[in-house]
């Protein structure tokens, strides 16, 4: 069927057997200093959004809320996780993160994804803000010790 989600690959994304298959996450360095990207199974992590970078600043806002980001990665397709938008602080740097949860995002092309997603804002630096769904809050929660020994933040072993 035409309206039929598709995978990155062009298959239909629940028969897609690289999608339901175990994701291998891996970081990479970039050009930029400071700056990594995670790819899953060699590729970007999602079909909407080419790469997933970012810097140290950004890294220490999912790290401060890992529950939430364990939250999302945990939820199961559409369904919108008991996460609320609130205020949150980071007990290492003392920064107040505000956590907004959206219920969908549209696309350049205009098109409405019906997929939840999270947006941390610090509040020191509003420019220090960050967006991830499901797909990156699993990846970032697969990597949290290998991105928290990078972003030199101590995150307690879960």
């Amino acid at each position: 069927m035409p309206d039929e989600d598709r995978c990155q690959h062009g298959m239909i994304r629940r028969s897609c057997s690289y999608c339901q298959a175990e994701p291998e996450y891996k970081i990479e360095k970039t050009k930029y200093r400071d700056i990594i990207e995670i790819k899953h199974n060699g590729n970007s992590i999602t079909e909407f959004d080419k790469n997933f970078m970012f810097g140290r600043d950004k890294a220490r806002l999912f790290l401060a809320c890992i529950d939430i980001v364990e939250e999302l990665a945990a939820a199961q397709g559409d369904e919108l996780p008991h996460i609320r938008n609130r205020e949150f602080v980071d007990l290492v740097g003392g920064d107040r993160i505000f956590v907004r949860v959206e219920s969908f995002f549209e696309r350049s092309d205009g098109r409405r994804v019906n997929v939840p997603w999270i947006h941390l804002q610090s509040s020191k630096n509003p420019d220090i803000s960050i967006g991830f769904g499901r797909r990156k809050a699993k990846a970032i929660f697969a990597l949290r010790r290998k991105i928290a020994r990078w972003a030199n933040y101590p995150l307690a072993d879960r």
